[in-house]
């Protein structure tokens, strides 16, 4: 899928300049930190391109294999708390497993995010 930018820059009021940049998404890319700590920057795990492919199940685990987190139709929202207790996870590296479907083909994403508090 295509994704479009635009950039208006309006300079002492009268001069406008215009760009216009498209981009291809081949697959999901996840983040590799996020910073859940309350300032409103950086608190939710963002995964790019991945509103290309809203047919996906995200899992994340800690480094004992447990699962601490699982979403169909991930949206953005998770802030690094457990799925379980809805407590926030400690800071550290947890393993994901992202499955999406990319026309009509079952595909497979799968790495390390690291939570920083």
């Amino acid at each position: 899928m295509i994704q479009k930018y635009f950039v208006l820059v309006a300079i002492c009021c009268s001069i406008q300049a215009g760009l216009q940049a498209q981009t291809s998404c081949a697959r999901p890319a996840p983040a590799d930190v996020f910073t859940p700590n309350g300032d409103g920057i950086n608190d939710k795990w963002e995964i790019m391109c991945l509103f290309d492919f809203p047919d996906n199940e995200l899992t994340v685990f800690n480094r004992w294999g447990a699962q601490v987190y699982k979403a169909s139709g991930y949206d953005q929202n998770w802030d690094g708390t457990n799925a379980t207790d809805n407590k926030p996870l400690e800071q550290g590296t947890y393993v994901y497993v992202l499955h999406y479907t990319d026309q009509q083909e079952k595909q497979q994403v799968s790495g390390t995010v690291t939570i920083v508090r």
